[in-house]
């Protein structure tokens, strides 16, 4: 049967038929948020209770990101949570439409956007200015899939959705225009470093995809399409214009000339690593973390060698951290084990 990148990737979107915004306190293990804190840079990380955290039926967790050391939020399938101590508590924001939020962008101390696919159908963004506590509808449309938003700076933002349509605004998100569709491939995720300079990845199956706009998303370049170098890919992200790692199912993949070349990272494979590698992490040009299937990976010599931490979680889809010291992480399917 055809692996698709596609499938993999929302496979969790099974449990939206599941009953929503439950309270129930004895769900099952495998529907519950989890999250965890690290204080010493990756290199350990500590569970937060199940027990203190407000639970949603199948809130299946898919982005996370902090205003400060103390405010943050992470976003998932029919939820938002917020903290404001560290994130040693968490709490459902209440009165958010109902959708299957894929992901969030802070772009300065109050402001942020999440974007995500609403159940009866099209898709959102929202904005808020209050560091979370309320959200605004600041865009509709009638994609069938959300996955990604990206600003750049305070004004300059990109919603990426199914067959590779990009919504850009330049306004702060008053307003939204489409751009022409990225050809060749499928893409699910993007990372903007400037008003003009951006990356996405997906797949053109078997092999990953990396393609690059130098004007604003406008017009792409393929720069990477070889399944020698890569499977699919989920995630991109860069820590400056040159140096970029890029994450897939069984691949990683690190650039340090803005895309030209790309190099094979050896990064421990777990066995039963079902959803391969989700987020990264830059803590600094050498120290970097990746997350995925219950596992995070540290590295403290720029990729070339790796520690990895297992979790008490099936599922870790996004790393968040303050300082080169203080982190979190969020994921689902969470586990005694």
């Amino acid at each position: 049967m055809k692996y698709t990148l596609i499938t993999l990737l929302f496979l969790a979107f099974i449990f939206s038929s599941c009953k929503q915004n439950s309270t129930e306190p004895n769900l099952p293990d495998y529907y519950r948020p989890v999250f965890f804190k690290t204080t010493d840079g990756g290199s350990s990380w500590e569970k937060m209770q199940n027990n203190t955290t407000p639970v949603s039926f199948s809130s299946y967790m898919n982005d996370i990101g902090f205003f400060d050391d103390s405010i943050g939020l992470a976003v998932g399938f029919n939820v938002i949570y917020r903290t404001n101590n560290s994130g040693d508590y968490w709490f459902k924001i209440d009165g958010i439409e109902n959708a299957d939020f894929s992901s969030l962008s802070i772009i300065n101390l109050n402001t942020c956007f999440a974007v995500g696919k609403k159940v009866n159908g099209g898709c959102i963004v929202l904005k808020s200015d209050d560091k979370g506590i309320h959200w605004s509808i600041v865009n509709e449309n009638n994609a069938q899939w959300a996955y990604d938003i990206d600003f750049s700076n305070q004004n300059m933002g990109y919603a990426l959705y199914d067959n590779n349509y990009i919504n850009k605004s330049s306004d702060g998100g008053l307003s939204w225009t489409w751009l022409d569709p990225i050809s060749f491939g499928n893409y699910v995720n993007s990372d903007f470093i400037n008003d003009n300079t951006g990356f996405a990845v997906g797949e053109n199956y078997p092999y990953g995809i990396v393609s690059k706009t130098e004007d604003g998303g406008y017009s792409w370049t393929v720069i990477l399409a070889d399944s020698a170098i890569s499977g699919a890919l989920y995630n991109i992200k860069f820590y400056n214009e040159n140096l970029g790692i890029a994450v897939g199912p069984n691949s990683a993949i690190k650039t340090t000339n803005g895309g030209l070349n790309w190099l094979k990272l050896s990064l421990p494979l777990q066995q039963n690593y079902y959803y391969g590698f989700r987020d990264i992490k830059f803590l600094s040009e050498n120290k970097i973390c990746i997350c995925g299937s219950g596992f995070i990976f540290k590295s403290d010599d720029g990729g070339n060698s790796w520690n990895a931490v297992k979790l008490n979680s099936g599922y870790v889809s996004s790393i968040s951290f303050i300082n080169e010291n203080t982190g979190f992480a969020a994921g689902s399917f969470d586990s005694n084990n």
